[in-house]
């Protein structure tokens, strides 16, 4: 994934270009199950690295909760002038995505839509957005998957045998 900086912005819901140390949060507090979940781009202080992440903060944790949690960090930066790529991913603390297909894009996505869901007021469902982006049949091309041979054995006396209507004429 290729992306040029403004690109970047767009596809973390950011309305505006950032510069160096400029953030743009979103935040949103659910008080029925007392949770509190935030999302914020981050800009470095160079134009050269853009750090997405999300994070949940719960009031009354559960037994095996945190009260806590960062389920989402992204890093970008700039490769050459004005092309950026997702450089890396953590999911619940853990890093994640190198062996799954298109993860650079896909990472952006979850950001994107828990971004949307926190500006209008919605608590996101993370874990359910997280598994709709990240399915589990997603593969690289060379790991199986339908398809035709790249080319056929066309027999040209079975296309025009008049017996069997025409072969498919």
């Amino acid at each position: 994934m290729r992306k040029t900086f403004k690109e970047i912005m767009n596809m973390l819901s950011v309305p505006k270009i950032l510069g160096p140390y400029e953030t743009w949060p979103w935040s949103h507090y659910d008080e029925t199950t007392q949770v509190s979940m935030s999302a914020e781009v981050r800009m470095g202080t160079e134009v050269d690295s853009v750090e997405a992440e999300i994070q949940v903060i719960r009031d009354d944790p559960q037994e095996g909760e945190a009260p806590f949690e960062c389920l989402l960090w992204v890093l970008v930066e700039e490769r050459k002038a004005n092309e950026w790529r997702t450089k890396a991913m953590s999911h619940k603390g853990q890093p994640y995505g190198e062996e799954i297909y298109d993860w650079e894009q896909k990472s952006l996505k979850v950001f994107a839509r828990c971004a949307v869901l926190l500006n209008q007021g919605i608590m996101p469902k993370f874990d359910e957005i997280f598994e709709e982006e990240f399915k589990a049949n997603d593969r690289y091309g060379a790991k199986g998957g339908a398809g035709g041979s790249k080319s056929p054995i066309v027999r040209p006396d079975a296309l025009l045998d008049m017996r069997k209507d025409g072969g498919g004429f």
